[in-house]
């Protein structure tokens, strides 16, 4: 059994360019602008009630005015009230159909509510409008990332990959769609490209604690536990109060055996979010490593029930089930780990022990002797024990 470093899918955030844009077709009055101007204040301010009365009495003194029409909104998306946000947005367009920003948050709202479709449409109209409008690209790459992990298709990263490329040669600053590559890579397990990708990020916005988060998990994963817990704590320097960096540190912790400082990281990251991923997929690991075995397969049966692709979590739960010798539940997760990760040596050893073990020597032996064509250094020290294994059962590799 190991800690493998975890995979996060799903930690991006649409963007929506804060907030508005100064331009129009047909000049409004200046007191329409100025309770435009007012509402971006108080949106800004985060006071939502203040700002949608400012947008309506902007539009009321100006009805043809595109910016109050997509403030305003916004401001109704915010509220998720969508079908207002959506007819306001409509009427930005209207009256101003190369107005780029409305169109994307329009996406962005259609994303929202699931129609991924109808998302795309809009931001490859905003691209129409403007080329130039890294958002459009950024928010069009998401929507295909999304969709590419709601499918399983390899092809669709591609897509997002290309989108947020294109976000990236209008908007060269735009460190959220280096993030998004990196996760994208990550996903793929093309590690140094991710890492690149981060370090590019964190070139233009230092302080994100999210491209600190992802660097360490990807340290950890290389081994490089100290740079791993520098990454950590440069998110927690950037973040305090994320779960993430907290749980990211507990797993540093976890990897070097400090079970009492993994507990600690671990608590305090609980308190912050007791839902979030890693931290309970590190709880139920700290089950595990301490023998609580029947916690262990709650914990990380609720993470998979979550996202089903998390292979850490499918891993470590057919290891606990095969420790508290269910047979066919550790053979049914390990195979679906398999499936999502063909070729992955760990579990290729343990389910080819299991299999013989029970008498199911052909799989077994098949399973042990694809182990035996790629044995990671860190399992180096049981290839003479996998040889021996299969020579006792008058095995043969080709």
């Amino acid at each position: 059994m190991r800690l493998l470093s975890t995979i996060f899918l799903i930690f991006f955030t649409l963007f929506f360019s804060l907030f508005v844009e100064a331009r129009f077709l047909i000049r409004p009055s200046d007191q329409a602008v100025f309770h435009n101007n007012r509402g971006v204040t108080y949106l800004n301010q985060g006071d939502i009630e203040n700002a949608l009365f400012e947008f309506k009495m902007a539009v009321q003194l100006a009805p043809e005015y595109a910016e109050g029409y997509n403030n305003l909104g916004l401001t109704y998306k915010f509220k998720e009230q969508y079908d207002l946000a959506i007819d306001a947005l409509r009427k930005a367009i209207q009256y101003n159909k190369d107005y780029a920003a409305a169109y994307t948050h329009l996406g962005t709202i259609y994303y929202t509510l699931g129609k991924y479709d109808d998302a795309i449409s809009q931001f490859h109209r905003a691209i129409k409008a403007n080329k130039k409008y890294g958002d459009a690209y950024y928010n069009l790459g998401l929507t295909y990332k999304t969709l590419a992990i709601k499918n399983r298709r390899n092809t669709t990263y591609t897509d997002a990959l290309n989108a947020f490329r294109n976000a990236l040669a209008a908007s060269p600053n735009h460190y959220l769609a280096n993030i998004e590559m990196g996760n994208i890579y990550r996903q793929l397990d093309k590690n140094e490209e991710a890492i690149m990708h981060y370090k590019a990020a964190l070139e233009v916005q230092p302080s994100s604690p999210e491209g600190w988060k992802n660097l360490g998990v990807l340290y950890l994963q290389k081994g490089d536990v100290s740079k791993a817990q520098f990454a950590f704590n440069k998110a927690l320097e950037a973040d305090p109060d994320s779960a993430e960096a907290h749980a990211g540190l507990a797993t540093y912790y976890l990897k070097t055996n400090n079970l009492t400082l993994a507990r600690q990281e671990l608590d305090i990251a609980q308190r912050l979010d007791p839902n979030h991923e890693l931290v309970r997929f590190d709880k139920a690991y700290l089950d595990l490593l301490t023998g609580n075995y029947s916690q262990a397969v709650q914990g990380f049966e609720g993470v998979v029930s979550k996202n089903p692709i998390y292979v850490d979590a499918l891993y470590n739960l057919a290891y606990a089930h095969g420790q508290l010798g269910h047979y066919p539940q550790a053979v049914q997760y390990y195979e679906k780990t398999l499936q999502l990760k063909p070729g992955f040596a760990p579990a290729l050893l343990n389910l080819g022990m299991l299999k013989l073990q029970h008498g199911d020597k052909k799989s077994g032996l098949s399973l042990l002797c694809q182990f035996l064509k790629k044995v990671p250094p860190e399992l180096a020290h049981t290839e003479n024990t996998v040889r021996n294994t299969i020579t006792q059962n008058n095995g043969k590799c080709n």
